[in-house]
């Protein structure tokens, strides 16, 4: 086709009306795409978001502060809503306690009260058209539990009496285990056991077992939002009856004048006693025939006790003459005759030698076994 040709085309009016709406369409697109279609909108900042505790650990029921900030591009972001938000360690689920806008410098803060198990923190900013959402780190905060014992039913146990711990522990102990706890061999041991009640009160019993030393605490074990606990030590002394008849007397190993007791049964008043230190006192006895043993309780005891007469199995015997000695006090049971008999008891406590002795009065005439019916002694420990 030459010029000519050209000069022979026509283009009608409609034509060119839709000629050039295609044009526009075409040079629309083209702008979009080449992003030039009108002034460029600015992107969301991006925003940063920090959680801060007053504390990291407190007392069962306290309380802490929680203080949020939030910045954008480095500086405190204000006016924006801000959620807090607290679960107990362990759980799922969180929960929002406060949730407002924050200050000029970007914070947001609140206060946890009650706190009964360890707690976690968090915030959280839902974003806007200009700062875009963020969530801070999570912070602890843990809950220390108490247990404190408010008393015991004895301070001096004697072997195989019961002993109860009574006491209180803090809230978030409420229906969990306690353990009493006894130390032996370098270690805590658990001997009994029972759930704090709904008022935070607990009761723990047991039996002492055995003479000497005893520590006692209660405990409750960590759990998840638990802290484990214990209560401060309970220091007791555990004291047992022991028998003289089943200890040796110093007077066992020693020289010198006196006649040692013999172990053995006797009925005294129409009791029976089997573990008795016992000898034959006679008219014919001479003035220096006395009976005397002598133990050495170490300060170790706290009492002494026996029935004080004559066996009932001899009917005419003479009358009598008991003491005792406590260190170098001397403590009179009595003059006592062949009828007759006295329940004898005597404080020992910080005794260092303890001594039983008896012989013929001197005036009275007749034989009979005598002594001390079940001679006994308090101790922490075997005489």
């Amino acid at each position: 086709m030459n010029l000519g040709d050209y000069s022979r085309l026509s283009i009608s009016a409609a034509s060119w009306k839709r000629l050039l709406a295609v044009l526009a369409a075409v040079v629309t697109a083209g702008s979009l795409v080449l992003g030039l279609a009108g002034p460029a909108q600015a992107a969301a900042a991006k925003t940063t978001l920090t959680t801060a505790v007053s504390a990291t650990t407190v007392t069962a029921g306290g309380k802490v502060k929680v203080t949020a900030t939030l910045k954008r591009n480095g500086k405190g972001l204000p006016k924006s809503t801000v959620r807090l938000q607290q679960r107990t360690v362990g759980a799922k689920d969180w929960k929002t306690i406060a949730k407002a806008k924050t200050n000029l410098k970007g914070q947001v803060s609140a206060t946890a009260k009650g706190l009964r198990k360890d707690q976690e923190f968090r915030a959280v900013f839902a974003g806007s058209s200009k700062a875009r959402k963020s969530a801070s780190g999570i912070k602890k905060v843990g809950v220390k539990q108490s247990i404190r014992i408010s008393s015991t039913s004895t301070t001096s146990p004697t072997a195989g009496q019961t002993i109860t711990v009574k006491g209180k522990a803090s809230s978030g102990l409420v229906g969990r285990t306690l353990y009493l706890q006894q130390y032996k061999d370098r270690r805590w041991t658990r001997i009994a056991s029972a759930k704090v009640t709904q008022s935070a009160g607990f009761s723990l019993a047991a039996t002492a077992q055995s003479a000497g030393p005893l520590s006692l605490r209660v405990h409750a074990p960590a759990a998840t939002g638990i802290s484990a606990a214990s209560s401060a030590t309970k220091k007791f002394t555990v004291y047992k009856w022991y028998y003289l008849a089943d200890s040796t007397p110093l007077s066992a190993y020693a020289t010198g004048t006196g006649i040692r007791f013999v172990g053995g049964p006797a009925t005294i008043n129409g009791v029976r006693y089997v573990n008795s230190l016992l000898g034959v006192l006679s008219s014919l006895d001479a003035e220096d025939d006395i009976y005397l043993d002598m133990w050495d309780l170490k300060g170790k005891c706290r009492q002494f006790e026996a029935t004080v007469g004559f066996d009932d199995e001899v009917f005419e015997a003479p009358a009598g003459i008991f003491a005792a000695f406590v260190d170098d006090e001397m403590h009179e049971i009595g003059h006592i005759a062949a009828d007759e008999y006295v329940k004898s008891r005597i404080d020992l406590r910080h005794a260092g030698k303890f001594s039983v002795g008896m012989s013929w009065d001197g005036a009275s005439s007749g034989v009979g076994i005598a002594g001390f019916g079940n001679a006994k002694v308090l101790c922490s420990a075997r005489p």
